[in-house]
């Protein structure tokens, strides 16, 4: 299985120090049933397993989800940061998906809704025939996710909403956002922080069973395979030795040739 999320993701993101806010998790679970089924492009709302993951799942297109699929094409793939993102286009195991909702409460439960339906795949829903699953979500219509600091809100309250509804181990959440960057960034002209700098504010959603094999398929030394954290750090490692040396300017070029064109 080929995964993208993990391998540019890195230990010590930028987070915010005020309090997280939370949203009443009863309710959100109440606006997931709405989201549960009318993802898939079959009417009766149900899998069909010889499609595969991408062709399955519907919804309106948007610029930003245009983008963002380029940005894995022409960044993530072209320059490697992902040695199994160019597999997983391949197979069409990548569903880049708009999401319409307008408020961050919409997004959330949204955002919830695909992660549960990640989870369930093989089990109350049955599993594609790669087997392979992996979404990237965009929500154009939600202003406020612009403001890195608003996003990294919401993205930590999915981290606690995942814990308490028992997903973490089953599903892992990547996060892209156009103003990126890490607690240890050496500074505002860090190239390393394009490695988690999208086009667009996206959350990806990945299949922890997927991700293992990903890291565990990785060309490394038998030692090092024993060790997901450890493939994981090198990979990252990797990839920010490659941006700096490739420079801020030119990442920049690379994240400017992708952005949707009402971008702001």
């Amino acid at each position: 299985s080929v995964q993208l999320g993990t391998a540019l993701a890195q230990p010590g993101m930028k987070c915010c120090k005020t309090e997280v806010w939370r949203f009443g998790l009863l309710s959100l679970l109440a606006m997931q049933v709405p989201f549960r089924w009318i993802c898939f492009s079959n009417p009766g709302g149900q899998l069909e397993p010889r499609r595969s993951w991408a062709e399955q799942l519907q919804g309106s297109s948007s610029e930003q989800a245009e983008a963002v699929a380029q940005w894995v094409r022409r960044v993530v793939v072209r320059h490697g940061l992902c040695p199994w993102a160019e597999e997983a286009l391949r197979r069409c195991s990548l569903a880049v998906v708009t999401l319409d909702e307008e408020s961050q409460e919409e997004v959330a439960a949204a955002v919830l809704a695909h992660a549960q339906l990640l989870a369930d795949l093989g089990t109350s829903l049955p599993s594609t025939a790669a087997t392979a699953a992996t979404t990237l979500l965009v929500a154009p219509n939600c202003g406020a996710l612009r403001d890195f600091e608003v996003y990294l809100q919401l993205c930590a309250w999915l981290e606690e909403a995942f814990e308490e509804l028992e997903l973490n181990g089953k599903v892992q959440l990547a996060t892209f956002h156009p103003d990126f960057c890490f607690a240890d960034s050496a500074g505002p002209k860090d190239a390393a922080d394009f490695v988690g700098r999208a086009p667009a504010p996206a959350f990806h959603l990945l299949r922890e069973e997927e991700v293992s094999a990903a890291l565990a398929s990785f060309p490394l030394r038998p030692e090092m395979k024993e060790d997901v954290e450890a493939v994981g750090e090198f990979v990252s490692e990797r990839n920010a030795r490659f941006l700096r040396a490739r420079g801020w300017q030119r990442c920049l070029e690379d994240l400017r040739s992708c952005e949707a064109k009402d971008a702001s």
